[in-house]
């Protein structure tokens, strides 16, 4: 075990958490990780505040360096989103599969998106 505690992704305004809830996968030395940020806010509980970002941060050489991207959509902030699963695609695309609820159809249903990461 490393005892460096390297950093996958971090930024000195934004609060990052959670990437037992957004999945982490591997293939060999290929790892992705999900993960939530928002605008860090000290608080009673987490010291996160909206608006919330998914991320995931990939890396390619078994964890020594990462490289993060967002999972961007159309309909903007106001979503609901969780707990995606990512399979990678022969052709090298991601596919990310989550729960899914906006303004343009609120009620909790399965999405998909097809990215290049």
């Amino acid at each position: 075990m490393s005892p460096d505690h390297g950093v996958v992704f971090a930024d000195p305004v934004l609060y990052c958490g959670w990437p037992a809830n957004h999945g982490a996968w591997q293939w060999g030395n290929e790892f992705l990780v999900g993960f939530l940020s928002g605008a860090y806010r000290r608080k009673r509980m987490h010291n996160i505040a909206e608006p919330f970002t998914k991320r995931h941060a990939r890396s390619l050489d078994g964890g020594e360096t990462w490289r993060a991207f967002t999972l961007r959509t159309s309909e903007g902030d106001d979503v609901d989103i969780g707990y995606p699963r990512l399979l990678l695609r022969d052709d090298g695309r991601a596919v990310c599969v989550y729960y899914w609820a906006s303004q343009g159809r609120p009620q909790q249903h399965i999405a998909r998106t097809i990215f290049q990461p």
